[in-house]
């Protein structure tokens, strides 16, 4: 037999041992704790800011019984977020401006999309938002 022959169960076991360890499995509680920490801390704070700021908007408009918004529908997230656009103030009541509101709208998206709560519907692109998309726009004026 020459020296130089490699049997194939022993060539696959290596190839498939190398291709093994390139990758690790990961439980469903280890993917949604890497999840967590991969997300900036900044991010996580805009996006918490966002929702108490929405959430303190609701309870001057409506009182403390609507201030739970994550699980409004759209009709009716649509039709806060349009008051809120409007009456939206920073802790001096002044008018925020355009690029804090703009800010604010992508944290309060990023905020129904992560965990807990894991809305699929985007009140920055989508259709159903339209009346609080067109608030938004002219509340920038």
């Amino acid at each position: 037999m020459c020296c130089c022959f490699v049997s194939p169960v022993s060539s696959r076991f290596r190839v498939l041992s190398a291709i093994m360890a390139r990758f690790v499995k990961f439980s469903k509680e280890e993917l949604e704790a890497k999840l967590e920490t991969s997300i900036p801390t900044n991010t996580k704070r805009a996006n918490e800011k966002a929702a108490r700021a929405f959430r303190a908007y609701l309870e001057v408009d409506e009182g403390q019984a609507s201030s739970d918004f994550e699980s409004f529908n759209v009709d009716k997230l649509d039709q806060y977020l349009q008051g809120f656009w409007y009456g939206a103030r920073d802790l001096k009541g002044n008018k925020y401006k355009a690029s804090t509101l703009d800010n604010l709208r992508h944290s309060l998206n990023r905020y129904l999309h992560a965990p807990p709560h894991c809305k699929t519907y985007d009140i920055v692109k989508d259709k159903e938002f339209r009346s609080s998309t067109e608030a938004f726009r002219g509340a920038l004026r």
